[in-house]
């Protein structure tokens, strides 16, 4: 098993950081190769701006995994991670509840909630009835964010001095002080790829404004078939390595479709692209790696079009960290997302072809 022991001074040495490279954090989930390589190749001049600026389009449903590793200390760092699981159940639950409107948060609110302990810890030179009043302020606030559901609750424990108690800080079941780096990659993971999917959701709605797609009925079915796991707000680490980040091309070609054709139906596609050929009947091995590619291209410049910020990629596991998974040997993994009806049967025949029948 490889080695990935923390290096403090790696981790945190990497401010301030550009959000279209990844942190330099050893247990950072690895990328998918073509999609950070566009990301870094995004032209992000002012003129490309598809809409009037919105402050949402700067926030993140969850905190933004790069923001949890971004940190001046390996303590502030841990305190987050901490928050994070002690209020992961409730604000996972607001996202898969279809009864709740979660709207996403900027990374001060983020830093409010998931430092705030931290912070308290090391605030100086405050008389005590200041600190007391702001403690009491960010007490709300904190209250507000998470929607008022932990009033009462036995799960979650906020108490007036901001401290979050680590009984309830656990991951799988696993305590937080005994969490290995493989265990914080699937962490970071799992941020990641539900900041990727309702990212592309947001992005899919604005794609299909003015067209006759914007109130396609079938558009759910459309998102999920993209994703492997048929949950689309709570992804599954044991799918981690599969969909758009499976090894196999095979696999991954029939979820490249599925997202091309969802793709196809935004007003910027260029009916020429390969985005727009997902009915061809025939594929080559190289014709896939370049509508892999352009799918890659297209997706985090229009993010940064529309939304005036970098993407949060879709990334994969490593050998450790998915090893460490909880279900891994335990549960039959779908190769095909539940969602992919008339699903192609993609061969690799001797002459690298891929047929879709």
């Amino acid at each position: 098993m490889t080695n990935r022991r923390i290096d403090a001074q790696t981790q945190y040495s990497h401010l301030p950081r550009s959000k279209f490279e990844d942190p330099s954090c050893p247990f950072y989930p690895e990328p998918l190769h073509y999609w950070t390589r566009f990301q870094l190749d995004v032209d992000t001049s002012s003129s490309r701006f598809l809409y009037e600026f919105v402050p949402s389009d700067l926030a993140y449903v969850v905190p933004e995994p790069a923001f949890m590793v971004s940190t001046q200390s390996k303590e502030k760092s841990d305190a987050m991670f901490r928050s994070w699981l002690k209020y992961r159940p409730i604000l996972i639950f607001r996202l898969s509840s279809q009864t709740s409107e979660v709207p996403p948060n900027h990374a001060r609110a983020w830093n409010a909630l998931l430092a705030a302990e931290y912070l308290e810890q090391h605030k100086k030179d405050r008389d005590p009835g200041s600190q007391t009043k702001a403690r009491e302020e960010l007490r709300k606030d904190m209250l507000t964010f998470l929607g008022n559901n932990i009033g009462g609750s036995t799960d979650v424990d906020l108490s007036e001095h901001l401290e979050v108690s680590t009984a309830g800080c656990t991951w799988h079941g696993l305590p937080f002080d005994s969490l290995r780096p493989e265990y914080f990659e699937q962490i970071l993971w799992e941020l990641s790829e539900i900041n990727f999917r309702f990212e592309f959701q947001a992005l899919d709605r604005r794609g299909r404004r003015g067209t006759p797609h914007e109130r396609d009925g079938n558009t759910h079915a459309s998102l999920m078939a993209c994703v492997p796991d048929g949950a689309f707000s709570t992804p599954s680490l044991v799918t981690a390595n599969h969909g758009l980040a499976s090894s196999s091309q095979r696999e991954r070609a029939h979820y490249l479709f599925a997202m091309a054709r969802v793709m196809s139906k935004w007003s910027w596609t260029n009916p020429a692209s390969w985005i727009a050929k997902t009915n061809q009947l025939h594929w080559s091995a190289d014709e896939l790696e370049e509508l892999e590619k352009e799918i890659a291209s297209v997706y985090t410049q229009s993010f940064y079009d529309c939304f005036r910020r970098a993407a949060v990629l879709p990334r994969r596991l490593s050998i450790d960290a998915m090893n460490a998974c909880p279900l891994v040997g335990k549960q039959h993994v779908p190769q095909l997302s539940p969602y992919l009806e008339n699903r192609p049967t993609v061969i690799i025949n001797a002459h690298s072809t891929l047929s879709e029948s």
